[in-house]
């Protein structure tokens, strides 16, 4: 892949490298306007731009006597025909600056093309001028559009595969780029809510509570509603990161407050949360528990009967945890005695809504 010396530089070494090196040139162009003279490929009945360097006005095209022997200068110029040369004059000048600082990007263009093509200079160190090197380039190392749309889908599946190995902001961010990739090559995994989808089975294991609350939401709304349109009621693959990533920033900023509140014995009684929580999933701690935390539940959260077992056996070990959690196991345990009463035994004798806020 693409090797840089700064942020700026990027290395045409394979042909992979084509797109984002192609897209420093770009950048580079647009400061002073220069890409539509100078880019390799015209757009269907796009018209080239051509950088031409302005002439100053002529004399004699302002004088009665154009055609006069000797040919007419400024001093024989009337005092309107020289103030009419002197604005043309003045607008050539500030034409000129234009012009002068458009071929200097270009010249700059060019000098970065030389530094960074690598094995690729035999290509064009025959050819002259910057738009004929970035066609030749582009004829001989961009890669073709199926290649491009290949490259693309492997950097998705490979992101969707690192949520667990990568830190979490991080990949937020390669996920985001990766769709935006889709996106721009209207792939049909980018439709619609299937990235979506996929995101949410790429943090299933890491945040398990979320990835399920929404796949809840989708199935039931698929279900309850077959006419509903998924694609402006679910969150689409951008928006549900965003959810997510606010989730963690309000958890953590949660967390980080109540550690810092702690004084003495309850800060000693804070680090036993850092324990695995007893309630069977073995994914996450005591302190980002729903059984514990009301005020981290989603809508439509429930306890589960077997869940609710564990959790009050793992905390009846710990005097310390039953006194601290005291509102919390009653609550459990109302649960178990109502659902006791229930004479089916379906699943949802099994299972209580419990409003998920505090």
């Amino acid at each position: 892949m693409s090797s840089s010396v700064d942020s700026s530089v990027v290395l045409l070494k394979v042909q992979a490298d084509w797109p984002r090196w192609l897209a420093v040139i770009q950048t580079k162009a647009n400061h002073n306007s220069v890409w539509n003279h100078i880019k390799p490929t015209l757009e269907p009945n796009e018209v080239r731009q051509e950088l031409l360097e302005p002439s100053p006005p002529v004399v004699k095209t302002f004088s009665t006597t154009p055609d006069a022997d000797p040919e007419p200068t400024i001093q024989s110029l009337t005092a309107d025909q020289l103030k009419r040369y002197k604005m043309a004059y003045k607008v050539y000048k500030d034409d000129l600056k234009k012009w002068e600082r458009k071929q200097t990007t270009i010249n700059d263009i060019d000098d970065y093309i030389m530094r960074t093509t690598g094995t690729y200079w035999s290509t064009i160190e025959k050819v002259q001028g910057v738009k004929k090197r970035l066609k030749a380039l582009e004829d001989h190392v961009a890669p073709s559009t199926y290649a491009r749309e290949q490259d693309a889908l492997a950097r998705y599946e490979s992101v969707r595969r690192s949520a667990q190995a990568t830190k979490t902001e991080e990949w937020l961010r390669q996920w985001e780029s990766a769709l935006r990739d889709l996106q721009e090559r209207k792939l049909p995994e980018a439709d619609g809510i299937r990235p979506t989808r996929a995101f949410l089975q790429a943090i299933e294991k890491i945040q398990p509570a979320f990835a399920n609350h929404w796949t809840f939401t989708i199935e039931s709304k698929a279900v309850l509603d077959l006419k509903a349109d998924l694609k402006k009621e679910i969150p689409d693959g951008f928006q549900i990161a965003q959810l997510f990533r606010n989730q963690l920033t309000l958890s953590n900023a949660t967390a980080a407050f109540s550690t810092a509140t702690l004084q003495g014995k309850e800060a000693e009684n804070q680090d036993k949360t850092d324990q695995t929580c007893f309630e069977g999933y073995g994914r996450h701690t005591l302190d980002r528990c729903f059984y514990l935390r009301k005020d981290l539940r989603p809508d439509g959260w429930t306890m589960d009967v077997i869940k609710v077992k564990l959790m009050l056996k793992g905390l009846k070990k710990s005097p310390d945890l039953q006194e601290r959690h005291q509102e919390a196991i009653k609550e459990m345990e109302d649960f178990l005695n109502e659902s006791k009463k229930e004479d089916t035994p379906s699943p949802q004798a099994q299972s209580k809504t419990i409003v998920g806020t505090a």
